[in-house]
């Protein structure tokens, strides 16, 4: 077996850490790429999407955390390796 015991089963959300928002994470890109695009918030309400969208939507990794020891690094650092990667 892969896993020698068991764990409890469930949902297990993987996601890097800290948290942002879409108008965070687009203007965290372009300010490491150096870019100057202007960039305009908006609330999720305002985006012309089919879907009803959460409120909150944060994915918390506590569970994962806790039940695997895996503590995953900030997203900032994974957009600044992400781009370093593909310049």
């Amino acid at each position: 077996d892969f896993f020698p015991q068991k764990f409890p089963s469930g949902v297990y959300h993987l996601s890097a850490a800290g948290e942002t928002t879409w108008h965070g994470f687009a203007r965290a890109i372009l300010e490491s790429a150096g870019l100057k695009t202007p960039l305009v918030p908006i609330r999720s309400d305002e985006y012309p999407a089919a879907a009803k969208r959460p409120t909150n939507s944060l994915l918390d990794n506590s569970k994962l955390s806790a039940t695997f020891g895996i503590a995953l690094r900030d997203w900032r650092e994974d957009v600044a390796a992400v781009l370093a990667a593909i310049h």
